[in-house]
């Protein structure tokens, strides 16, 4: 359930631990491309929300498609996987693959307010984790130009418009909700009581 290092992968004993409020897997973050979705729990959400896994995971493999990678959707979860110490060993039904590796994994947490998903995109090899090969080890070296990570990212929030049937509006965070998360990751995140909860 944490993000970073422990004592079950010894190249990342040493990195800063955190513990996710989704759970799951250890996942070193580096590398990678993490994203996160908060919504209120309306009756549109709270009637979709199951399928956000699978949703943000098409979006991301039909924008990686767009640059000749041709990730899958994993059919069927791995129980005998569970137990393994990085998340990005295991895989779970919906999860996205290339070839025979985890490239793509999204969590989720329901509360009665609001749901959030957070997911993760291995995009190349940590030298923390030299086992995980990346989506630039995985696909052909002429698939992948210089800036594709930009112009990917840009589809992926296309696609992902298209398929939850919304327009994204940027915005910066309000003086009173960057004081609201300075005050939670203190008081919650940042104790140790958080970390090493189970």
């Amino acid at each position: 359930e944490a993000s970073g290092g422990g004592a079950g992968h010894e190249a990342t004993q040493d990195w800063p631990i955190v513990l996710r409020g989704t759970g799951g897997g250890a996942i070193g973050h580096d590398r990678e491309l993490t994203n996160s979705l908060t919504a209120p729990m309306s009756e549109r959400a709270d009637r979709n929300n199951q399928n956000w896994y699978d949703l943000f995971h098409r979006a991301w493999s039909r924008a990686l498609q767009r640059f000749g990678v041709n990730a899958r959707l994993c059919e069927s979860t791995n129980a005998g996987q569970e137990s393994t110490f990085l998340c990005f060993q295991r895989r779970t039904e919906g999860d996205l693959l290339l070839g025979n590796a985890k490239i793509g994994g999204s969590a989720q947490r329901r509360h009665h307010q609001a749901v959030l998903q957070h997911g993760s995109l291995l995009l190349n090899e940590s030298p923390a984790a030299p086992e995980l090969p990346g989506i630039r080890q995985l696909a052909t070296e002429d698939t992948l130009t210089a800036g594709w990570l930009e112009e990917w990212t840009e589809q992926w929030v296309e696609e992902l418009s298209e398929e939850m049937g919304v327009v994204w509006q940027p915005g910066e965070l309000s003086a009173k909700e960057r004081e609201t998360a300075v005050a939670v990751e203190k008081e919650k995140f940042d104790t140790k009581a958080w970390t090493l909860r189970r």
